[in-house]
């Protein structure tokens, strides 16, 4: 503790001091963190329990959520199966299966985790070594890539507007179901500049 305002023999106040807040912060950040692992799973699940005790007919709500994820997924498959190998092809002219062989690490750690950062020294290693990309193209487009990219986002979010405006029975028109598909890239802009995810 601190006994007086001037130097003693042990250091300067000022030292002490922030010597002091620092650890009052680091603690008081050690109990956020340990509350936060240990309370959040239980409000959720007491959230979730409250909406699904809420939902009138479970079993067509259920069919109904399960049908908005065969839908996400299939759009996922046709996107990354179909129209990003198409494109590949297009552009390159090189069998786009080939090119995945090679970034095989990569795909699979992209699917274990839900963060392109956590994929980029993978995918890094994996276009340098096994496709052979120059370094100096990998470390510009990949970062970038990583933050501009997220058609899959995309997809899953105009297909849960859809979902939900199905769900309380609102018909949707041509015109608003372009709106929602053209409302989504400018979204992901803003999110980049505020730095989310």
């Amino acid at each position: 503790m601190i006994h007086n305002y001037s130097d003693n023999e042990n250091g300067n106040v000022e030292v002490q001091a922030y010597a002091m807040h620092s650890a009052t912060v680091q603690s008081g950040y050690n109990l956020r963190k340990d509350v936060h692992w240990k309370c959040y799973p239980i409000g959720i699940l007491s959230l979730v329990c409250k909406n699904i005790v809420d939902i009138d007919n479970l079993t067509e709500t259920a069919q109904a959520l399960a049908m908005y994820v065969v839908t996400v997924i299939c759009g996922l498959m046709i996107h990354s199966l179909l129209t990003l190998p198409l494109l590949y092809f297009i552009v390159t002219r090189k069998s786009p299966f080939a090119y995945m062989t090679g970034m095989l690490q990569a795909l699979a750690t992209a699917f274990g985790t839900a963060s392109s950062g956590a994929t980029l020294p993978v995918t890094f290693r994996a276009l340098e070594e096994n496709l052979k990309i120059d370094r100096r193209v990998t470390r510009f487009v990949l970062p970038l890539g990583a933050t501009i990219t997220m058609d899959g986002t995309a997809l899953y979010e105009a297909v849960a507007v859809i979902f939900i405006a199905q769900l309380h029975n609102i018909k949707l028109t041509l015109l608003e179901l372009l709106t929602i598909r053209s409302a989504q890239q400018p979204e992901h802009t803003t999110k980049q500049r505020h730095g989310s995810s």
